[in-house]
């Protein structure tokens, strides 16, 4: 379970039930406050754009997070703002700055789930991300799954070696997905079910066979 910023600048959901603790087995989970252009978070980016791009908005924003982070005695919080418009990159990171410093006054952890930069031509495309800015106040950034498996092996190694310039090696995570990806031939990519993806991979095989035998 995630939860969703609100319009007021507080969040959605029960943080509590997102989060567990067993520092015995050495790991925590932190509870994810997230935005995207996604169905689950269906019309969260106009609201994230419209606090970031107010500074007073934003502040506030900061202070009902740590506020929430505090009354729950949560160890930290996940902050996943994906697909923000180029344009929210100076707003994001002074955002990211006002948070973490919040929230280590506290002693409390901030990590990131950002979206994979892009290569595009011969230049790196980070968007709304300045990964630089952001490794020097985040704990730790994850980065979400490289989608577009017909160009992972060409493109990773380069991404990977922009991120670990922008970024110190150890703040670095790579997460997986249990979701699929097909791309369209319009250049979309779409996830899919680890069920869809293996239906799709099953018929093409039958008929695979099925061809070889006539």
């Amino acid at each position: 379970m995630t939860s969703n910023p609100r319009p007021t600048g507080g969040v959605s959901g029960d943080l509590s039930t997102t989060v567990q603790r067993d520092s015995s087995k050495g790991f925590l989970l932190y509870p994810t406050i997230a935005a995207s252009n996604g169905a689950s978070d269906k019309g969260t980016i106009p609201i994230v754009t419209g606090i970031l791009s107010n500074a007073q908005a934003r502040s506030a924003h900061v202070q009902k997070i740590a506020a929430k982070v505090a009354e729950l005695q949560l160890p930290g919080i996940d902050i996943a703002y994906l697909d923000l418009p180029a344009d929210q990159r100076l707003s994001f990171t002074l955002f990211v700055s006002e948070l973490a410093q919040t929230l280590h006054s506290q002693n409390k952890i901030l990590t990131l789930t950002l979206p994979m930069p892009t290569k595009v031509g011969d230049r790196i495309d980070d968007t709304a991300y300045d990964w630089t800015e952001l490794g020097k106040s985040a704990d730790i950034l994850q980065v979400t799954p490289f989608r577009d498996q017909s160009t992972y092996r060409l493109d990773m190694p380069k991404l990977l070696d922009y991120l670990t310039a922008a970024v110190p090696p150890d703040r670095l995570v790579l997460t997986v997905s249990p979701l699929a990806t097909e791309k369209t031939q319009d250049g979309t990519i779409r996830t899919m079910t680890l069920t869809e993806a293996m239906s799709i991979a099953t018929n093409s095989a039958f008929r695979a066979v099925s061809d070889n035998k006539l």
